[in-house]
This record gives C-alpha cells, sequence and structure tokens, in this order.
C-alpha cells in the first residue's frame, strides 16, 4: 500500500464516525449504467461506505441509454464524499 492510500483510509478512518449520523446524500460518481455503478457501489461499501444508487428505471425497463437514462448515480453521506471520491479514484 503506497502513502497516498494510507492517507485515504487515514482520514476516512477519522470521518467514518461522522457519517453514520449524517443523513444528507451527495453525488460522488456517475456511471455508464447498472453494471459499473453496482461495481463501484459494491467496492465503498466494502470500505464501509454506505452508498445508494439513483437512476431512471425507463433505462433499466426499456434499455435505453440515450440522454443520461442508462445513466446511474452513486450516492453517499455527505461527510464521506471526499473519502469515497479518493478511494474512487484509486481504483481508476
Amino acid at each position: 500500500m503506497c502513502a497516498d492510500e494510507m492517507n485515504i483510509y487515514e482520514k476516512y478512518s477519522e470521518e467514518k464516525e461522522l457519517a453514520v449520523s449524517s443523513s444528507k446524500l451527495t453525488v460522488v460518481y456517475i456511471a455508464a449504467g447498472q453494471l459499473e455503478a453496482q461495481v463501484i457501489k459494491t467496492h465503498l461499501e466494502s470500505e464501509g461506505i454506505p452508498a445508494m444508487l439513483h437512476y431512471e428505471s425507463a433505462g433499466i425497463v426499456y434499455g435505453i441509454t440515450v440522454d443520461g437514462l442508462g445513466e446511474v448515480k452513486v450516492l453517499v453521506p455527505e461527510s464521506l464524499a471526499s473519502v469515497a471520491r479518493e478511494i474512487i479514484k484509486v481504483d481508476e
């Protein structure tokens, strides 16, 4: 694990306690489809960051990916957004 990753996890452990009490969510990633969004969500949850997905149901039902209908937003508690973005950035 490199020094940057250690700093991410140190900040995460300090901020994790605050996230549980926060109910305000923020978008940390916009995926092109369900599969990509589920991978990101699962990774964040494996790091202990609660995440949820927001998407238009028409995109899933009809398989439409035009004009943002296939787009899926990954949301996390606002207090953990910066840590979540760092974790996602490390994966890319």
